[in-house]
């Protein structure tokens, strides 16, 4: 029982609940029932997933996960691709002596937005590999029409395929055996300074097999003192010719024919050499043109790849 002090009176009154009391006690009640559903409520949808969203949210991690594996796996189709147009351009079409396909026959990428792009949603995301996906098979199209297109001139120049310089000088299967320095501008061993290096250098002990590329005639066994020292020229047909050189040992005359895999030498150091190895020289119409793209008889994919990631590094060479 509560009492209070009333002034007018003079006494100490008994206090009475009244509508208004319980008014405010049914406004705090209804207060703190609205507080603690809110509050409920942003735990429920805000903090905590429902097992329905867990659901949505697993199976949308997936997707982007499946989405983001496409789309790395379409890279690596697309650079495959783009070597096999680029080789087909700008090698066997030249091997070959065909007319280059023109680009109007080569469909170009729709594909313009990054897929890497954060603004871009799931659906546009789908869109978009489906549509790489597209391009890459037109694309695979026109390169298996134009290889068609090769493999029947191919049937009509058995001769030439047999000339045609495919092979590597230095079998690859030796351990001993590797690229030192590749085609194009390297650092010369004497002089120090960049200069076009016109062929590729194999890295070999004395006395390795030196082997003929093609079927042709010898036109020049030479020995000097500098430069290519004791060298051998092949000549193939069809404006094809091969060059060995610091060789420490001719296995040929001048004037001989010889066959494809056929022993002409062995690896030396003579000339202008700084260790012992092979430079050969592939030459097309009197142009020196780089010799790794005409290693497709006898090397696979991999082997390849690995061929021109050693020839393409910028070293120093041999001579």
């Amino acid at each position: 029982m509560r009492y209070y002090f009333d002034p007018e009176t003079l006494r100490f009154e008994q206090w009475r609940r009244n509508w208004r009391w319980w008014l405010s006690r049914i406004a705090i009640v209804l207060s703190g029932a609205v507080l603690l559903t809110a509050v409920t409520v942003w735990l429920a949808f805000v903090v905590f997933d429902s097992p329905k969203e867990k659901r949505l949210k697993n199976r949308l991690e997936q997707a982007e996960l499946h989405i983001e594996s496409l789309n790395n796996r379409l890279d690596n189709y697309e650079a495959v691709l783009n070597n096999l147009q680029e080789r087909d351009s700008r090698v066997y079409r030249q091997i070959f002596e065909a007319e280059p396909l023109p680009d109007r026959r080569r469909p170009q990428p729709e594909t313009s937005k990054s897929l890497s792009n954060p603004e871009t949603t799931e659906q546009e995301l789908l869109a978009q590999v489906n549509q790489r996906t597209v391009d890459i098979a037109q694309r695979l199209y026109q390169q298996s029409k134009s290889y068609d297109d090769l493999f029947e001139r191919i049937s009509n120049k058995r001769e030439l395929l047999s000339a045609i310089p495919a092979i590597q000088p230095i079998s690859n299967r030796d351990t001993t055996v590797q690229i030192a320095s590749g085609f194009g501008f390297r650092i010369h061993p004497i002089y120090k300074t960049k200069r076009l290096h016109r062929g590729l250098d194999f890295q070999a002990q004395i006395g390795e097999a030196v082997r003929a590329t093609g079927k042709g005639r010898v036109v020049l066994t030479q020995s000097l003192k500098k430069g290519y020292g004791n060298h051998i020229i092949i000549e193939h047909g069809y404006n094809y010719r091969t060059l060995y050189a610091h060789l420490s040992k001719i296995s040929v005359r001048q004037g001989q024919w010889v066959n494809r895999g056929d022993l002409i030498g062995e690896v030396g150091s003579t000339g202008t050499s700084t260790a012992p190895h092979l430079h050969y020289e592939v030459q097309k119409g009197g142009e020196r043109i780089d010799p790794v793209n005409f290693f497709f008889q006898d090397l696979s994919p991999d082997e390849y790849d690995r061929m021109i990631e050693l020839a393409s590094r910028s070293n120093q060479s041999f001579d």
